[in-house]
């Protein structure tokens, strides 16, 4: 009817620009099945500013600018497609393969070590697989948490600069989409403590010692890091073999915090080591950064769904972040995002069921990670 009234005007008026309007409205919403409609709606979802990934708007100082459609829109929806139905299969087919081992992870094992490997095919590393021993500790310290929070949302915070833009305050739940509200089990890293929007968290993971000045771990924070009280537990990473790169024995009983255990040494070199699943009797894995083992802990408790948030591989949180520009540290990041790749194929493996995503992703765009650009739909409490 309304391409009808259109039809007949002859002379251009508002009236005929207002049925235009309604037409082209029209054929866009009998369009809404259409691919290409997808296309322009994940372009958005694309774009870094994007208020929300399924909102189609722009903040209010992009408004009336012409919005650019990257050429690998199809790609950018195809992959999301994509990245959900391996998800799918691959959680169908752990639940089909599930054995009486598998459900009884947490029990304490005879094996004095156990053999990991890297997971990432692509690897080019000499080694690929590694002997993880024991850990006395974790198995006092850690093991009491496997499977604390089954079924729980979880969110890792680091500290990128993208965890200023977070703007949901805790605690929270997370607002399902059939109305259902679950707990939110935080976990942050280093100086996420000092983001008041998210306190208090309930862990906290604390490895390296740092430098004394300008940087986001203990020697910069020492007061601030030994009196922080988390909800839950917090944390203080050791490594046998190199213990003055941690905060000491004595700064981890004045913290009341709980120690875990590392490789021997500290590591970030090619190759990179493997991560661990079962740290609450091995020692915890991984390279370069506290945030791998905050990662190994908080999905050893049983988070179903985790949110990775501020994890953004380019520097330190706030002025911190200004201080990490030399040649050294960008090579680290390098590496950091290696490590972040082989995260993705380990919790593919390890925990096939566990949905992650990273929230306004920046170094961590395509690695393999579901994807969102706006806050988590969490409600706060």
């Amino acid at each position: 009817m309304t391409l009808l009234l259109l039809a007949k005007c002859r002379v251009p008026n508002r009236c005929c620009f207002f049925l235009l309007l309604c037409a082209c409205g029209r054929l866009f919403l009998h369009a809404n099945d259409h691919p290409r409609v997808f296309w322009v709606l994940a372009a958005v979802e694309a774009h870094d500013d994007a208020v929300g990934s399924d909102a189609f708007f722009f903040p209010r100082e992009q408004r009336g600018k012409r919005i650019v459609v990257p050429k690998e829109t199809k790609k950018t929806f195809s992959r999301k497609k994509m990245l959900r139905e391996e998800f799918k299969k691959r959680c169908e087919a752990s639940r089909a393969k599930l054995s009486e081992e598998e459900e009884e992870e947490g029990e304490e094992g005879e094996e004095e070590e156990r053999r990991v490997c890297l997971r990432n095919p692509n690897d080019e590393g000499k080694s690929k697989c590694v002997a993880v021993q024991q850990s006395t500790t974790n198995k006092r310290n850690v093991k009491a948490f496997w499977k604390k929070h089954v079924e729980d949302v979880g969110a890792l915070f680091c500290t990128g600069s993208t965890l200023d833009a977070y703007g949901v305050r805790h605690p929270a739940v997370y607002n399902g989409t059939r109305g259902k509200r679950q707990r939110v089990v935080t976990v942050g890293v280093n100086a996420a403590i000092f983001n008041k929007k998210i306190q208090p968290l309930d862990y906290t993971f604390l490895q390296d010692r740092g430098s004394k000045s300008g940087d986001t771990s203990f020697a910069s924070n020492r007061a601030a890091m030994i009196a922080y009280e988390p909800r839950e537990a917090k944390f203080f990473g050791f490594f046998p073999g190199q213990r003055n790169f941690s905060p000491s024995d004595e700064d981890a009983e004045r913290a009341n915090a709980t120690q875990y255990e590392g490789w021997r040494k500290p590591h970030c070199a090619n190759p990179l080591l493997p991560l661990v699943k079962d740290v609450g009797n091995f020692v915890f894995g991984g390279s370069c950064s506290t945030s791998f083992a905050a990662l190994q802990f908080i999905l050893y408790t049983g988070v179903k769904k985790l949110y990775l948030i501020g994890c953004d591989v380019v520097g330190g949180y706030g002025h911190s972040a200004k201080k990490y520009g030399g040649k050294s540290r960008r090579v680290e990041q390098g590496k950091q995002r290696k490590m972040w790749r082989e995260s993705y194929f380990w919790t593919s493996m390890e925990y096939p069921c566990a949905e992650i995503i990273a929230v306004r992703p920046k170094g961590l765009r395509k690695v393999g990670f579901f994807e969102r650009f706006s806050d988590p739909p969490f409600v706060e409490v």
